[in-house]
């Protein structure tokens, strides 16, 4: 990002034994190079370029928990209402609120006690795309229920029962009104799947922890299990219950991704590893191996795979520091060869969770800049692969 120009100033002349007239041409020399310097920059900046990092929404707006699909994005305000907006063939904002369309209102806080850690959600249901994400009653209530809000219904918002949060839709056509959400019991929360419109909550094997990711095109999840008292990849069959290990290395594992790589054609899927390595799988000979790892400072976050141009990426935020005054977030793309690109520039901004999304030809990420008074304003980074 630009935010103006420091013009050279020409240098004095020296003291030394030379001409005026020497001095003065030489200063105009100088002069003159660093007038062009100063227009050649200019120039630079007013092309386009290929990772151009642009603030898209309005800086006075938070925009919470982003979600980007099918050149449309949804987000939830911090008064409870869940928005969408359209985006251009730039990948631009059409409204540069992001309040084009009221699809929900009611929606949980994602801050402070309660928060059920997920916003709103893409999903697809039988009668076509969906919006789903967490309902609170009243502002007094911490109840909170799963709500969705459908498109061929003009957004007209249901809810269900109480107790349940978070929810994660899947978003394929194999596995329509399926969704994956938060179960309240007692003090604590589990992970749990239903049917969109049944009240069955269908349970996961006891030692399945944490929230597992739609598998596309397919009715399964990847999920994190615990084998030999290690977090482990495995994957869950909604059809047939059946939970499957995939990962038997070392480290614990979670934000487990499986794709169709192009690079292949066959599945792969990654795994954070300990909060700092990514770790990408292919079955080899029946077993599924590392063919990849990769480290990113001292931390990793947010890492999600895409498919553009015939191969994989995943894109994530790289945190380097141990003190909060010391953190510095950078948005990466990496290939599956481990080869990674840096998107944004030098500014110490505190970036967070990055989505891609693909219009045409393009590649986009877009990421949010968590400013000092906790509004979130998005920006977008054209990626343009190596």
């Amino acid at each position: 990002m630009f935010y103006g120009f420091v013009m050279p100033v020409p240098l004095h002349k020296s003291s030394m034994s030379v001409s005026r007239a020497y001095t003065r041409v030489t200063d105009l020399a100088i002069f003159m190079k660093s007038l062009l310097s100063f227009l050649l920059l200019t120039l630079s900046l007013l092309l386009p370029s290929q990772a151009a990092d642009v603030v898209i929404s309005n800086p006075s707006i938070s925009i919470d928990d982003s979600e980007f699909f099918q050149q449309s994005c949804i987000w939830q305000d911090r008064a409870g209402n869940v928005w969408l907006v359209h985006l251009d063939d730039q990948g631009f904002f059409t409204v540069p609120s992001g309040k084009e369309i009221l699809v929900g209102t009611h929606a949980y806080p994602l801050r402070g006690a309660g928060s059920p850690q997920n916003g709103p959600e893409w999903g697809l249901g039988t009668t076509g795309l969906e919006v789903q994400y967490t309902y609170k009653f009243n502002a007094t209530s911490t109840d909170a229920a799963l709500a969705w809000s459908r498109e061929a219904e003009n957004w007209q918002v249901h809810t269900g029962e109480i107790g349940r949060s978070g929810p994660r839709p899947a978003l394929n056509a194999q596995a329509t009104s399926r969704v994956l959400y938060r179960l309240k019991q007692g003090n604590g929360q589990l992970p749990v799947w239903k049917l969109t419109d049944s009240s069955s909550d269908q349970f996961f094997p006891s030692n399945v922890i944490g929230f597992g990711r739609w598998v596309k095109d397919t009715k399964q999840m990847t999920v994190v299990a615990t084998y030999n008292g290690i977090q482990q990849a495995a994957m869950y069959d909604t059809d047939t219950a059946v939970l499957t290990q995939l990962s038997t290395d070392s480290g614990n594992k979670k934000d487990t991704y499986m794709w169709l790589a192009p690079e292949y054609n066959e599945y792969l899927f990654f795994s954070l590893v300990n909060g700092k390595e990514i770790r990408i799988y292919r079955k080899l000979n029946g077993l599924w191996t590392v063919i990849e790892s990769f480290t990113v400072g001292d931390q990793i976050t947010s890492p999600e795979p895409f498919v553009f141009q015939g191969k994989s990426y995943i894109s994530l935020i790289g945190i380097q520091g141990s003190t909060a005054a010391q953190k510095r977030y950078d948005v990466y793309v990496f290939d599956i060869n481990g080869q990674g690109t840096l998107l944004n520039d030098q500014q110490n901004l505190h970036r967070i969770d990055p989505e891609n999304l693909v219009i045409g030809n393009q590649a986009f990420i877009y990421y949010g800049e968590l400013l000092p008074s906790t509004v979130i304003v998005q920006h977008k980074v054209d990626f343009v692969p190596n």
